[in-house]
């Protein structure tokens, strides 16, 4: 199964990536799928697998914690629509099907370059609603 993920919070047109699941999201190369080197974003932040055409995000205990909308998470279902918090950046899951007018085409290395320049991107205990077109407050 292939995903979307959309980067929240970053420009006008955020940047949005292909990932094809099982994948890794975390700042270590030899791990991760999508690499972000940010301090705030553990060496093997979470994981995201396929099951019955949706996704699962686990978290094998970060420090910053993972977070699907507003609630930490050790292992949830994430709807597609849904935000997924990583450290300090926001992305918002979509399927692979869906169209995405406005966003910026990247690969999974250019993405993890463009969010881990952008700093703040909001707060990971607010990052508000699948219906939202932004997170909740930066603080």
């Amino acid at each position: 199964m292939e995903i979307v993920l959309v980067a929240v919070g970053t420009d006008f047109r955020p940047p949005a990536c292909r990932l094809k699941l099982p994948a890794v999201i975390g700042r270590d190369d030899d791990v991760a799928t999508l690499v972000i080197r940010h301090p705030l974003v553990s060496r093997e932040h979470c994981h995201l697998e396929a099951s019955n055409g949706s996704v699962v995000v686990h978290d094998p205990k970060s420090t910053n914690g993972t977070f699907v909308g507003s609630r930490r998470i050790r292992m949830a279902m994430c709807p597609f629509g849904e935000f997924l918090v990583v450290g300090p950046i926001v992305f918002r899951v979509e399927s692979a099907d869906s169209s995405l007018p406005g966003v910026r085409w990247c690969s999974p290395e250019e993405m993890g370059r463009l969010v881990a320049k952008k700093q703040p991107l909001g707060d990971a205990g607010s990052a508000g609603s699948a219906r939202d077109t932004q997170p909740g407050p930066i603080r």
